[in-house]
């Protein structure tokens, strides 16, 4: 029993009091250590998650090989489904903690007896979908339009602010956080993630060696707040119609 889960999200915003009483009841509070998956990508999808604490991220790829994360929930209340969610199918990606995390899992028949019984659930979970559209499209634009350099310094800023200790050299990021992780925010393998790292020298705010990865916080985030200047100042390319192969240029929303 979930006692505070229709507080817990923007998704059960406004719903009647027997609608909460009844997710409350059944909503179930499930609890993950560091880099442990709360679903895996490709597997049979009967509920959806609310966070309550703790970071996840959400991986598109196999467990082994390269993996190229498409988002990072943090905020209390953030709604994880990414699956078929009233007609059921599979996920289409997998959801890997990077820190101590506490979910609410709601299993799809209880949503779909909310939504008949107060319809503005659905116009929530409208809105939740749009959002989380937006911002997968901001992380494609991230990937696919951005120097190697912004990309790290943005994937080792988002990480470390959250999950970094702070030490004389800079904010650290060890164990449970890899290497991977990081590779995966930027989209790329580890092994180009190694190789930029080496050419981008001593001086790129992002330093990796065998005690973990250190992060000159101020300096990353430099790096990021100048790259998402530079992309506000581009003209945005003209949409193509419906024959053009010219693909488009998604905004920039900045670093989540």
């Amino acid at each position: 029993m979930a006692d505070d889960i229709p507080g817990e999200s923007p998704l059960f915003d406004g719903a009647l009091p027997a609608v909460q009483h009844q997710l409350s009841a059944e909503a179930v509070l499930r609890t993950f250590p560091p880099r442990a998956p709360v679903f895996q990508q490709g597997e049979a999808a009967d509920s959806l998650f609310v966070l309550r604490s703790g970071l996840v991220h959400m991986v598109l790829g196999p467990p082994t090989g390269k993996r190229v994360a498409t988002g990072l929930y943090s905020r209390r209340g953030d709604v994880l489904w990414h699956a078929p969610l009233l007609r059921g199918g599979v996920r289409f990606a997998s959801a890997i903690t990077l820190a101590p995390t506490a979910l609410f899992e709601v299993k799809n028949e209880v949503v779909a007896r909310a939504l008949k019984a107060h319809p503005k659930i659905a116009l929530n979970l409208v809105s939740i979908a749009e959002d989380q559209l937006m911002a997968t499209l901001d992380w494609i634009e991230r990937q696919e339009f951005r120097e190697l350099s912004y990309r790290i310094a943005w994937a080792a800023w988002s990480l470390a602010s959250r999950l970094g200790r702070d030490t004389a050299a800079g904010t650290e990021l060890r164990a449970p956080v890899e290497q991977a992780d990081l590779a995966a925010l930027a989209g790329v393998s580890r092994e180009v993630f190694n190789r930029v790292l080496k050419q981008l020298g001593p001086g790129f705010p992002v330093q990796s060696s065998r005690a973990g990865i250190t992060v000159d916080l101020a300096a990353a985030a430099a790096i990021v707040s100048e790259g998402r200047e530079r992309r506000r100042r581009t003209p945005p390319r003209p949409r193509p119609g419906p024959l053009s192969d010219t693909p488009d240029a998604p905004g920039d929303t900045g670093p989540a």
